[in-house]
C-alpha cells in the first residue's frame, strides 16, 4: 500500500485519474487526479498492474461526499474498491456501528457510498458489519479481495 504522493508508477496514477474537457474548450483536456490517500495495488512480473482498493482518510465525513460520490462510481466501473478510514470525530458512524442508528444523512450516505468504512475505535461493531469495520480488519479484507479477483 502506498500514499498517493509516494506512487512513482504513472500507470497507477492514470488508472486513478479521469480526463475531462472543460465545457467549450476542446483543445486541452484537464487531468483530474483522485488524489486518494492510499492505494493498494499489485504489480508482478509479466502481468499488468492491478489496483485492488483505494482509501480516503479523514477525521470525519464532513465535506467528503462531493468528491467521493464522483470517484466512487469511476472506481467501481474499473473494478476498484473504494474505502474510507476515519476517526469519526462526529460520532455518526460509531453510533450506527454500536447502536444500529442511522439518524444522519452522513451515516446513510457512507453505507451506500463506500465498499468499506474502517473505524479507528475499540468499541465493538455490532451493526452494519458488512460496511462498517474495525481498522484491524483492513489487511484481512485486502487479502480476501486480492485472492478473489
Amino acid at each position: 500500500m502506498q500514499a498517493w504522493s509516494d506512487i512513482k508508477e504513472q500507470l497507477v496514477k492514470r488508472i486513478l485519474s479521469e480526463t475531462l474537457w472543460l465545457r467549450g474548450e476542446l483543445q486541452e483536456p484537464y487531468i483530474a487526479e483522485s488524489r486518494v490517500d492510499f492505494v493498494a495495488f499489485e504489480q508482478s512480473e509479466g502481468r499488468p498492474i492491478r489496483v485492488i482498493a483505494v482509501y480516503s482518510c479523514k477525521a470525519s465525513l464532513r465535506e467528503r461526499f462531493q468528491q467521493d460520490l464522483y470517484w466512487a462510481e469511476k472506481f467501481r466501473s474499473r473494478g476498484i474498491r473504494f474505502c474510507f478510514i476515519t476517526l469519526d470525530n462526529d460520532g455518526v458512524l460509531l453510533q450506527a456501528a454500536t447502536q444500529g442508528t442511522l439518524s444522519s444523512k452522513q451515516a446513510k450516505m457512507a453505507l451506500a457510498l463506500y465498499d468499506k468504512v474502517y473505524l479507528l475505535t475499540e468499541e465493538p461493531i455490532r451493526y452494519h458489519q458488512r460496511i462498517l469495520r474495525p481498522i484491524d480488519s483492513l489487511g484481512e479484507d485486502l487479502h480476501r479481495w486480492q485472492q478473489a479477483d
